[in-house]
């Protein structure tokens, strides 16, 4: 009833927050349901993985995707006939701005389309994509608010638009670097299937050691026949230089007699 009560077309953006909560929201309890995840703050891809949740998560995210669309084209057109009378900002700059939104919406659907476990790597650039865009885009939406101050905005409106991009940044910076961490294979870990996983890490540890001892060990006894092998040369040497020693002073009377006559 309140968004059929606003004038034009701004009732667009209103449905789009309140169609997308509509849709984390939906998929978040069909899942939990379906004992698919678990409720304690799960990941928003992980409610809409499996099915029958992954069907209502992708079709209204897409539509959610649209809305986001519509509602940046119509903020394009607000500016440019604001900067009709004013000109506070180029229209080039508006147009990227919109531009970046729309790729945002792109990566939206994405996400949609190509669920997280059955295409992960393309699940993953729609996500960056999505947010990384959308962080750019609500900055530069916030430095035109600014821009068009005090006319079209007021400080109080650009102050809370402003607060609302600086911890979009921060928080995507952590988003990054902890994604980048993980590798998602499964959502529904079991303890035993833990417990099969500590098991075969010591297994593995185990295995290792007793490859490096007896890697060791083989070491170790090639050097104790090469040992052997130089001890039973060298004694065949002296063996060798003793026998010459000797017949030398055996032979070395009839050496003189021989050159005495």
């Amino acid at each position: 009833m309140l968004l059929c009560c606003m004038p034009g077309v701004a009732f667009v953006p209103a449905l789009l927050v309140c169609w997308s909560s509509a849709a984390f929201i939906i998929s978040y309890v069909i899942a939990v349901l379906a004992g698919h995840v678990e409720p304690l703050v799960p990941y928003i891809s992980d409610t809409g993985t499996k099915p029958p949740e992954s069907g209502v998560f992708g079709f209204m995210i897409n539509i959610s995707a649209l809305l986001a669309s519509i509602t940046m084209y119509i903020r394009y057109l607000l500016i440019e006939k604001q900067n009709e009378s004013s000109h506070f900002v180029r229209s080039s700059c508006n147009m990227f701005t919109l531009c970046v939104g729309l790729m945002g919406c792109t990566g939206m659907g994405i996400v949609a389309t190509f669920q997280e476990l059955a295409v992960p790597s393309v699940h993953d650039i729609g996500a960056l994509v999505a947010f990384g865009s959308g962080v750019v885009y609500i900055t530069l939406q916030s430095i035109i608010s600014y821009k068009s101050c005090p006319r079209w905005n007021t400080y109080f409106v650009c102050h809370i638009r402003m607060a609302i991009s600086a911890i979009s940044c921060i928080a995507f910076i952590p988003m990054i670097v902890f994604a980048s961490k993980i590798s998602m294979t499964k959502i529904d870990w079991t303890p035993g299937e833990k417990e099969v996983g500590r098991s075969e890490m010591r297994r593995n540890m185990e295995r290792g050691e007793r490859e490096s001892q007896r890697q060791v060990s083989e070491a170790s006894r090639r050097s104790w026949r090469k040992q052997k092998e130089q001890m039973a040369n060298n004694e065949h040497l002296g063996i060798f230089s003793a026998c010459g020693i000797q017949l030398a002073v055996q032979d070395f009377p009839a050496f003189w007699v021989s050159t005495q006559l």
